[in-house]
């Protein structure tokens, strides 16, 4: 596995449906993640929508190294 950074590539050059594959891959333990700050699988779940919109939104955030 490549942590998704393939796939955060392939989104970055324009393939939509690499996004799809990072939001299948991550989207499940985010939100469990975040549940265990805010104990609300619902509001963790907004927190994580958010989370994958502001990488829509600012896709060239990320850092490579």
């Amino acid at each position: 596995m490549d942590n998704g950074a393939l796939s955060y590539r392939r989104f970055l050059d324009g393939d939509e449906s690499a996004f799809d594959i990072i939001i299948k891959e991550y989207f499940d333990n985010l939100i469990f993640f975040i549940n265990r700050y805010v104990h609300d699988l619902h509001i963790s779940e907004d927190i994580a929508i958010d989370v994958f919109a502001d990488l829509v939104v600012h896709k060239n955030r990320y850092n490579f190294r």
